[in-house]
């Protein structure tokens, strides 16, 4: 088996993000924002699909593969051997744009979901013209 590179490794999330069913069968999403947190113990997904406006929606993913971002974890892993907890990959699907972000496990908890406030991570999470520069 060949060791995959950072980009690679986020080409092959990006495209196994774009073969997820929610997406495939809705036409009316233009862009999604995937949350992924990496523990030594666990791999977690939130994903959201957003319309215009409108309010994100909730997507159940099943094509990533959790091991892409363990990979994407060592790949990104700093000479001090610090790697980051969670993962922000965001897709604007009619300009074929998309952006990775890193969180350290100091801030990760802000990209958790908040049960008294579950639309929270929705929006805070929505792709913006700012994420793509």
């Amino acid at each position: 088996m060949t060791v995959m590179d950072q980009a690679e490794i986020v080409n092959a999330i990006v495209g196994s993000l774009l073969e997820e069913r929610a997406l495939v069968e809705d036409p009316e999403w233009d862009s999604v924002a995937v949350v992924t947190s990496v523990t030594p113990d666990c791999v977690d997904m939130t994903a959201y699909r957003y319309a215009g406006d409108a309010a994100g929606r909730a997507t159940p993913l099943n094509s990533p593969e959790h091991q892409l971002f363990r990979d994407l974890q060592e790949a990104t892993r700093g000479p001090d051997e610090q790697t980051w907890e969670v993962c922000i990959v965001k897709v604007e699907r009619d300009r074929a744009r998309g952006s990775v972000n890193f969180v350290y496990p100091r801030e990760a908890g802000t990209w958790r979901i908040d049960p008294t406030d579950p639309r929270r991570l929705a929006e805070t999470l929505r792709p913006c013209n700012a994420d793509f520069s």
